[in-house]
């Protein structure tokens, strides 16, 4: 009795967005008890040998498709690897029969092979050298949102090279395609005796004999049922900018139709004209918007420049948008932010030919339709870095852009392609090749022609980094204060200090919609990492602090904590205005038995030491409280405090004891007394 092993995966080509689950079936002899089994072999099911074997349809082919307009189904594509114990006859395991259903319509396919599935697509076999394994490919065009069975009505039958049954076996799988509209996806389709090559922004062209273009699929079917062969390519996770397309005749008379379309928009290119050879340009609007940062601009001119209605296609999934601003003094960070209080967000639209940071939340697609933008805005070209766009509709290479004046460096950033890729003017191991539309930039300009070493330093380390923002209310002695300050003095002022230097400040009731909250951006410090920014990457490990000016008096409310670009916080603050003179009070209680606290308050920041003696000077127990910054420290949280044993740990007698403290230029003495 001879063991195989079947794995069968199935996985859309062109328009995937990832991989369906696999099975692994086990069957040991004819009519035999087959099992299903997940990645993790888990029973997903079983026959008990009477060769009818239904999968639910939770498991295991879950198969992601991307709905395109009208009858525009999508292609699937079905591998089945075979592993045999020894080597087969290779014609043998083509004897099968399948039926293909569709449970939504009712309608079936019948008697379909795996030797002939003209009515499937294609499909193309293999054996590996030794004749054991066989590898099966068979591409069928499904549509989305669809359950279908696959029946074997003739068993799967395999034998050795001496023609002996090796296996054989009757299954069904139930499986249901499901819509993903995330996949930015193009599709051009011609009807009529002609080809098609189509060209990408890039130049990279597609054929019926060649494809460039990375995941692109041409196919030839019956779309329109004339019983003639019709030409459609799909190009998924297609980028940004003008396709061209060609129509070439195969036949010297009739008629065509051609069509392009993305998303729910259908496009008539040419409509039942004569056949002949034709070029059609059209631009294709949408963008992958990957989860995480995405680094982008916009190239058209649009009806509608806010954020809401310019990216209406991400908005849902799109969690905040910043933009750079670049000064005269070096540049300024604007936020938009979603499902945070509206009064966070500074800007709310954006600008044809600027550079975006967008944060989504997940995957989406952004449609930007519009007139090619003519100019950068005019304000944005100065000197330093600027964020900026790249306002043609073709791809092109960087060396042969007429970058802006005075230009150093250029860098860009895409998940997808890698990450960071740079272009230094004049450096060496530049990465980034070409400059494509939809896409943002970092450009280093200069205020003259840069000297030959410049790439030594805009290579990689002086990029303005995302800040994370702060914000909260301050509470001062316990009271909540407002833009008006308290009893007529001016309202406080937040400081915010990297390493012990002030970076940001804001007063409270400075900007109207702030209320009586502060809001400050935590800069990127020089410890902190560059960019890509990954998920759950946080600043570096500089001091980063938060202090209150109220009035003459500076008091510092804590640190900030750690946070990720783009992040945004609140952190309400709480301080008490340091006294104006240090002074040691009365313990309490007194007499007491066994402990007592002593309570004290520092006009300023101390190293605190309280000795305490006998009557007759004998030095009982040194309470070494260490730094302390200036404070009221006279509750039993804060004061010292005394157990009323020696330094050996032993319990004091009763008597009177006097305790010193010593805390900067503050020297004083008290007296007390242990009753028992």
């Amino acid at each position: 009795m001879k063991k195989l092993k079947i794995v069968l995966v199935s996985f859309l080509v062109l328009v995937i967005a990832g991989f369906a689950q696999a099975a692994t079936i086990h069957s040991q002899a004819v009519r035999a008890k087959t099992i299903a089994e997940d990645n993790s072999s888990n029973t997903l099911a079983e026959d008990e040998g009477d060769g009818s074997f239904i999968m639910d349809d939770t498991a295991p082919f879950v198969v992601t498709s991307n709905p395109l307009p009208g009858a525009m189904n999508v292609p699937l594509e079905v591998d089945f690897s075979v592993t045999f114990s020894e080597p087969m006859n290779e014609a043998s395991v083509f004897n099968s029969l399948f039926k293909l259903e569709n449970l939504n319509t009712g309608s079936t396919l019948e008697n379909v092979s795996l030797q002939n599935l003209v009515d499937w697509g294609t499909v193309s076999a293999s054996f590996n050298a030794s004749g054991d394994v066989l590898s099966m490919t068979s591409t069928t065009y499904l549509e989305p949102n669809t359950t279908y069975r696959i029946t074997v009505i003739e068993p799967i039958t395999a034998t050795d090279l001496d023609g002996n049954v090796l296996y054989t076996d009757e299954t069904q799988f139930l499986f249901t395609t499901i819509g993903d509209p995330l996949a930015a996806t193009s599709v051009t389709q011609a009807t009529g005796p002609l080809d098609l090559e189509v060209t990408d922004p890039m130049g990279r062209t597609i054929t019926k004999s060649i494809s460039a273009i990375p995941s692109a699929s041409y196919i030839e079917l019956d779309f329109d049922d004339d019983g003639n062969l019709d030409d459609r390519v799909v190009i998924p996770r297609a980028m940004m900018g003008i396709y061209t397309i060609k129509v070439i005749p195969t036949w010297s008379t009739g008629t065509y139709t051609l069509v392009v379309s993305y998303g729910d928009e259908l496009i008539t290119l040419a409509d039942n004209l004569p056949i002949q050879t034709r070029t059609y340009s059209f631009f294709f609007p949408q963008r992958m918007m990957e989860q995480g940062w995405n680094l982008i601009s916009v190239p058209v001119q649009l009806p509608n420049y806010t954020i809401v209605a310019a990216f209406q296609s991400i908005i849902s999934n799109c969690s905040t948008v910043w933009s750079y601003e670049t000064t005269d003094t070096g540049g300024e960070w604007k936020r938009y932010v979603r499902n945070a209080p509206a009064f966070l967000s500074n800007f709310w639209a954006i600008q044809s030919g600027r550079g975006y940071w967008v944060r989504m939340a997940d995957t989406a697609v952004l449609t930007l339709d519009g007139d090619q933008v003519a100019a950068y805005p005019p304000d944005l070209l100065k000197p330093g870095w600027v964020l900026a766009g790249y306002n043609d509709l073709e791809a092109k290479r960087i060396e042969n852009i007429p970058l802006p004046l005075n230009c150093n460096a250029v860098w860009t950033y895409n998940i997808v392609d890698g990450g960071w890729k740079r272009y230094i003017v004049g450096g060496s191991d530049n990465d980034l090749e070409w400059m494509k539309p939809g896409e943002g930039y970092w450009m280093n300009i200069g205020g003259a022609a840069p000297p030959a070493p410049v790439w030594l330093h805009v290579a990689s380390t002086d990029r303005p980094g995302i800040p994370y923002t702060i914000w909260g209310s301050v509470e001062i002695d316990g009271e909540r204060v407002t833009g008006k300050g308290r009893n007529g003095a001016a309202a406080p002022t937040v400081l915010l200090k990297v390493d012990d230097k002030v970076r940001s400040n804001y007063q409270l009731g400075t900007v109207a919609r702030y209320g009586d909250f502060y809001v400050l951006d935590v800069p990127e410090t020089d410890k902190s990492p560059q960019p890509p920014f990954q998920r759950g990457e946080s600043f570096g490990s500089a001091q980063v602090e938060l202090y209150v000016q109220v009035e003459d008096t500076l008091i510092k409310a804590g640190p900030v904590p750690p946070g990720k670009a783009g992040e945004i916080m609140r952190l309400d603050l709480s301080a008490r205005i340091p006294p104006k003179v240090s002074v040691l009070y009365q313990n309490y209680p007194n007499p007491f038995n066994p402990d007592t606290w002593i309570p004290y308050q520092l006009k300023e920041d101390a190293h605190v030491v309280i000795r305490i003696y006998t009557a007759t000077g004998q030095l009982v127990r040194t309470l070494n409280l260490g730094h302390k910054p200036a404070g009221f420290y006279t509750n039993k949280d804060s004061a010292a405090y005394w157990d009323g044993r020696n330094e050996e740990g032993e319990d004091v007698s009763s008597g009177i004891y006097f305790y010193i403290i010593q805390a900067g230029d503050l020297a004083a003495t008290r007296k007390m007394a242990i009753v028992k």
